[in-house]
């Protein structure tokens, strides 16, 4: 995150840090993102309805592919300034192929 621009170590093989938000979006090897922030440093950067939206896609593919096994970390928790409470109001009904996060605030 500190360095300069340009330098190769703000690049992933999929997200270039602070580019753009389609980058950093869906399934890649054996990981699943969910963009949560849109401009580094920005706090909610990245609506909750955007999230959700996200995060429907996410069990639509997690029921498509049960084959697949899906561990779920408290997304939008952190650097992006979601409070839990708020992520869990619109967390969905996810299939069974899905480890949901353990809630501190259940």
């Amino acid at each position: 995150m500190k360095s300069p621009t340009g330098s190769m170590l703000r690049l992933g093989r999929w997200a270039v840090y602070g580019i753009a938000r389609g980058y950093q979006v869906g399934r890649e090897g054996r990981s699943y993102a969910v963009c949560t922030i849109a401009r580094p440093g920005l706090l909610r950067s990245v609506s909750l309805d955007d999230i959700k939206q996200q995060l429907t896609e996410m069990a639509k593919f997690a029921k498509l592919n049960r084959e697949l096994q899906f561990l779920c970390s408290k997304v939008g928790c952190g650097r992006s300034g979601y409070a839990e409470s708020e992520i869990m109001g619109i967390w969905p009904e996810m299939p069974s192929n899905v480890i949901n996060p353990k809630w501190s605030e259940r």
